[in-house]
């Protein structure tokens, strides 16, 4: 069963909507499986090697930066980092229904 790009546009509007929920809490787990239904929806709509796919996919959620001796400050990075993360998400998938409703990718 294939679906077509307006209800995959819907769809991907639909986990843009839920942004805003899993930006409440940092909950690792949501976010893994958002992220995996999201590209799951992207698979379906642009193709694969598009850069705007590829921005999506390379987002990061995590620090970059560790630090041995400070575990909360590890954690207030990452919690901000998956902030950044979904921000980042949300005008990436923004985007791509730009793109995609006109013509563009």
């Amino acid at each position: 069963m294939s679906a077509d790009k307006n209800d995959l546009l819907k769809l991907v509007q639909e986990k843009i909507g839920q942004i805003d929920n899993l930006m409440k809490e940092v909950n690792w787990d949501s976010l893994r499986r958002w992220r995996e239904e999201t590209l799951m929806i992207l698979d379906n709509l642009v193709e694969e090697g598009s850069k705007y796919y590829k921005n999506f996919e390379e987002i990061s959620y995590h620090s970059s930066v560790i630090s041995m001796m400070d575990q909360e400050e590890n954690r207030r990075r990452d919690e901000e980092a998956y902030q950044r993360g979904l921000q980042k998400a949300k005008s990436s998938l923004q985007a791509i229904i730009y793109g995609v409703e006109k013509g563009l990718i």
